[in-house]
């Protein structure tokens, strides 16, 4: 199973967010991409089985929205919510059934004086793959 292309495909087969973010992509955000931009870090995967075969198994993944305005980022977030919350379909020929868990928001300044910081919203999700 390939966790990391299952979520990008969620994320990115879902207009509602291609039409407003700039890029998805997995760990950090590729410094061609502007702002607004997701990116997304698997935390943990855990093997579900029995003494014959691997049942399912559950992944822990956090999604984190860019934005460089705080109104921006919600309306990203009420798109991403909408995308995962409750999911439950085909992926890349693997059942995903999804469950958004926790919400957080945080605000990292900028480097320089001379520019806006970044607002980030982080959204938890676990995804149960099979």
């Amino acid at each position: 199973m390939n966790t990391p292309a299952i979520i990008y495909d969620l994320l990115n087969d879902y207009a509602g967010i291609t039409n407003i973010v700039n890029g998805i992509s997995p760990f950090v955000r590729n410094r061609t991409i502007d702002f607004p931009a997701i990116i997304y870090d698997i935390q943990s995967e855990d093997i579900i089985n029995d003494s014959t075969s691997v049942l399912y198994h559950t992944a822990n993944i956090d999604i984190s929205i860019l934005s460089r305005s705080q109104k921006e980022a919600e309306t990203i977030l009420e798109q991403v919510f909408t995308r995962c919350s409750q999911f439950s379909g085909t992926i890349n020929g693997t059942c995903v059934r999804i469950v958004v868990d926790n919400i957080s928001r945080e605000y990292e300044a900028a480097e320089d004086s001379s520019s806006q910081g970044i607002f980030i919203t982080n959204v938890s999700i676990i995804a149960n793959l099979s």
